[in-house]
């Protein structure tokens, strides 16, 4: 299991700083996991809200090799809520 703290880039006080500071960490988090596994096919990505959004750039660094990639939005109830169909 890899832990990945970036909440120094993530609790930017501009979000869009920090929504595009996930690019860099999912880039180094994809090019971790190459180096570090052989058989990327065993790997399961999690991430949380901007955490999601860095798996997504970790899993395509790895060009698709990582086996399943899982994201929670962090405001899906209010979304639901308000009348948003998540599929």
């Amino acid at each position: 299991m890899v832990v990945v703290d970036w909440g120094t880039g993530a609790k930017h006080m501009n979000y869009m700083i920090a929504a595009s500071n996930t690019r860099t960490v999912g880039a180094y988090l994809g090019r971790l996991l190459t180096t570090l596994v052989k058989d990327l096919s065993k790997v399961h990505i999690v991430g949380h809200s901007l955490g999601a959004q860095v798996a997504g750039f970790a899993g395509a660094w790895t060009k698709g090799e990582v086996n399943r990639i899982t994201g929670k939005l962090h405001h899906v109830k209010l979304l639901i809520q308000n009348g948003v169909k998540i599929q």
